[in-house]
């Protein structure tokens, strides 16, 4: 075999890579394309851990078991929600806001993880 055989073997092997890929990525836009927009959603919506909301408030204060570093003591989701939900754990997103974690402690938008918690 001689360099430019070779060479041209390489190159149809190439080709033939980048056209399965091609082929490979445009079935995929058609079969994700019979998805509508609502049932993405839904989808999206189940894979989401959205906080269960309870009561009204205003402050952390409003809310049941508001000073207990524990998953059953409860902050209150501000920004226009304004109800109570329960606290979050560690390593969860936090709006800098040292209630909304069990542990107390919100550290550059994360709850930390939290020590000696309360049962």
């Amino acid at each position: 075999l001689t360099m430019s055989t070779i060479t041209l073997l390489t190159t149809s092997s190439s080709m033939k890579c980048v056209w399965l890929l091609i082929i490979t990525l445009v079935w995929l836009s058609v079969d994700a394309a019979e998805e509508t927009h609502k049932e993405r959603i839904q989808r999206v919506l189940l894979n989401l851990d959205l906080p269960i909301l309870m009561a009204p408030c205003e402050d952390h204060a409003d809310c049941e078991n508001y000073n207990v570093m524990a998953a059953h003591g409860q902050y209150c989701i501000k920004f226009g929600v304004n109800q109570c939900t329960f606290k979050k754990d560690g390593n969860t997103w936090c709006a800098d806001d040292d209630g909304e974690c069990i542990s107390g402690r919100c550290f550059i938008s994360q709850c930390k993880f939290p020590h000696n918690l309360q049962y």
